[in-house]
């Protein structure tokens, strides 16, 4: 048996945690949970910043409708795509890109969040480029660029809610649990090499 690890993840904005080394069926999502550092209640208290505050109200208000598409450069190309023949004679892939230095409708504060938990449509040029060619139409494809951007800043820059201080408590007390589980099988692992050289029997 492993050390005991938790695992944060989130469901519609509340953030909950397992053992995930309590069942060998939750092995393949652990790598996942432990790539999702901004999810981590190491980082939720200082959830009432004004600045977080001012992200979760943005956030919570953004639609894919808020997205300027004047600011993006837009371009159509022949798709690879299912479509039959349509796809090889007519321009239906999009792309949309524009500047990150352009990107000023989405407050600093979401901005650096992006950064932080990398925007995977940030090339490394410092731009945004997102593309699609999964519709049979130009418009279609255009449209789902857009949702595509609108719901991986929604996803990239969470911001938790507001913790009251009894959540924090159990928070802490959970990570204080979890160090001390870590620390008890490190010194069990030391005892156990250091008795094994001694030419003892294990």
């Amino acid at each position: 048996m492993g050390t005991p690890r938790v695992c944060w993840f989130t469901v519609s904005g509340r953030c909950y945690a397992f053992n995930a080394l309590q069942s060998h069926r939750l092995a393949p999502f652990c790598t996942l949970f432990r790539r999702c550092s901004s999810h981590s209640p190491n980082n939720f208290r200082d959830t009432s910043d004004p600045d977080l505050k001012q992200a979760r109200e943005w956030l919570k208000n953004f639609s894919v409708f808020d997205i300027p598409r004047d600011r993006f450069e837009i371009r159509f190309s022949r798709s690879s795509g299912p479509g039959g023949q349509n796809v090889n004679k007519l321009n239906t892939k999009a792309l949309i890109q524009c500047s990150w230095d352009a990107m000023t409708w989405i407050p600093p504060s979401i901005l650096e969040r992006l950064k932080q938990n990398h925007f995977r449509y940030l090339t490394k040029h410092n731009k945004v480029v997102v593309q699609d060619d999964t519709t049979r139409s130009s418009q279609g494809n255009l449209d789902e660029c857009f949702k595509k951007l609108h719901s991986l800043i929604k996803e990239c820059a969470f911001v938790p809610d507001e913790m009251s201080a009894e959540t924090q408590e159990k928070w802490r007390a959970i990570e204080k649990k979890t160090n001390e589980a870590r620390l008890k099988k490190k010194k069990f692992d030391s005892e156990k090499r250091k008795f094994r050289k001694s030419g003892g029997i294990d």
